[in-house]
């Protein structure tokens, strides 16, 4: 079950705010970590089954996006190649808006919800065969596991974990705020699902100089790691 913030304007500091995690899938997993891909210069939590991506953020064209698993429509496509597919080729994000509503339409993707965004402008996608849905957000979102603007089931475990994050998000937000929602643990609305959470991928857009971008392989309680980019390629520095 997947938690997505996006906020524009936490704070004077910053452009924006996008934290996405992702737990395990129910069907045979294979593993995941953080890749980084020459094209758009993409780094992202890499799903090694269908090759593809959960969550990611192009360092060249400072769109990013996430995905939370919504329904049980199976397509012949991951939703996790979509992602990819965007994030990696698209650079701006209105050919990445149409991108996804042309590919989606197709009905080849599995179910889901998805989030994609630069600078603080978000765009709501959600799927279900040809059934498509779009919606340009405000300045704070957050997304869960269950369809805004396709009918469906709302799952109340992840309502529940929606209005947590909503209930916590203060007027200013800073990456400390971000950083202890995320390893809330609960047992209806835990962000953190302690042994089951798989990786998480933090972006904070500087209004001067480079982003932050933090991620995590496993619990976000245990913190973020910071992630520097060093052309042409990334080193991550320490935690601290």
């Amino acid at each position: 079950m997947c938690t997505i913030i996006a906020i524009a304007n936490p704070n004077p500091e910053y452009k924006f705010f996008f934290f996405a995690n992702r737990d395990r899938p129910l069907d045979h997993f294979y593993g995941n970590y953080l890749k980084f891909f020459k094209k758009n210069k993409v780094l992202g939590i890499y799903d090694v089954r269908s090759d593809s991506l959960a969550s990611g953020y192009s360092l060249q064209s400072g769109i990013y996006g996430g995905i939370a698993n919504v329904g049980d429509y199976k397509g012949k496509k991951s939703r996790g190649v979509l992602l990819k597919k965007v994030l990696t080729n698209v650079n701006n994000l209105l050919d990445a808006v149409i991108m996804m509503e042309r590919e989606l339409l197709g009905g080849e993707y599995s179910s889901a919800s998805y989030l994609i965004g630069k600078d603080g402008e978000n765009w709501l996608f959600e799927n279900s065969g040809r059934n498509v849905y779009s919606e340009r957000l405000g300045e704070r979102f957050v997304l869960t596991n269950y369809f805004t603007g396709i009918k469906g089931k709302v799952s109340e475990e992840a309502k529940a974990r929606r209005n947590y994050v909503a209930a916590h998000l203060g007027s200013k937000v800073e990456i400390n705020d971000i950083l202890k929602i995320v390893a809330h643990h609960g047992e209806k609305d835990g962000i953190c699902r302690h042994g089951i959470t798989l990786a998480s991928l933090f972006v904070a857009g500087r209004k001067k100089g480079k982003p932050l971008v933090l991620y995590g392989i496993g619990e976000s309680c245990q913190g973020l790691h910071n992630v520097i980019e060093v052309v042409p390629e990334i080193s991550v520095a320490p935690s601290h």
